[in-house]
């Protein structure tokens, strides 16, 4: 799925855009089976990538994006707080 992640600055990222993505599912009332159903994927890779354990590919990034129905930058617009 994506590669080894070692300095903090990347585990910040990923934990950031695994929260956005799940806050964003949530707003559309999705479970994590739905949308990684939707994707094509499981429900661990999804839950994996919403908790920040693993880095994801462009390409799933843009699957997540179309599965919630939202365009690609809405994943990396991040709140200052996260």
């Amino acid at each position: 799925m994506g590669k080894k992640i070692h300095s903090d600055e990347e585990k910040l990222f990923l934990k950031r855009f695994g929260k956005n993505v799940k806050n964003i599912r949530e707003k559309l009332n999705l479970t994590q089976a739905e949308l990684a159903f939707r994707m094509g994927m499981t429900t661990q890779t999804l839950s994996d990538i919403e908790n920040g354990k693993t880095d994801c590919q462009q390409t799933t990034a843009y699957l997540i994006a179309k599965a919630l129905g939202i365009k690609l930058n809405e994943l990396y617009l991040f709140e200052d707080n996260q």
